[in-house]
């Protein structure tokens, strides 16, 4: 565990830096870390710290990021994909283990055009039709998995929000409630 500003700040001078992992450090924000100087940073792990919503800015800024994972950080309620549109060369994205019940676009145009994985773990989401909604937008998306999520909500028009045809891999294992 380290929590010390220092190497926060020292990590954020090294602009070369393509996988970064913070996972379970404790953090609870980033302040000390500029991100902005991380122009080639390709994978970052913020999983088991606690943030919340406000490392969203911080993440936002990172346009070369292609993989992130935010497992277990502290997020709640609703979660705006718009939030992150402007990674425009994220690829693999992991959003399990945080209070989440809803996820949405909120400007109804999915950015993200190259996410082609999206996971969930172990979240519930009271608007399915909301969620298979949001995720018909994202037009790349070939893996999608709902791993021990308590999915709830009218699930008959989920078929066509989704294009089943375009998916490669559809994992919902122990998710969804009817």
């Amino acid at each position: 565990m380290f929590n010390d500003s220092r190497i926060l700040s020292a990590l954020s001078e090294h602009s070369s830096l393509k996988n970064l992992s913070l996972a379970y450090n404790h953090l609870r924000e980033l302040n000390h870390f500029n991100v902005s100087k991380l122009s080639n940073l390709e994978y970052l792990d913020l999983s088991g710290n606690t943030f919340n919503h406000s490392i969203l800015s911080y993440v936002s800024t990172l346009s070369s990021l292609k993989k992130l994972d935010m497992y277990d950080i502290g997020l709640r309620r609703t979660f705006d994909l718009q939030e992150l549109v402007s990674l425009s060369n994220l690829e693999v994205l992991y959003m399990g283990g945080n209070q989440i019940n809803k996820i949405v676009f909120s400007k109804g145009e999915a950015g993200l055009k190259k996410l082609y994985s999206l996971s969930f773990y172990n979240v519930s989401i009271s608007d399915g039709n909301s969620l298979f909604q949001t995720l018909g937008s994202l037009t790349s998306l070939q893996f999608f998995e709902l791993l021990y999520c308590n999915i709830s909500g009218r699930l008959s028009d989920h078929g066509k929000y989704v294009n089943i045809a375009q998916q490669k891999k559809i994992i919902l294992n122990n998710s969804l409630n009817y």
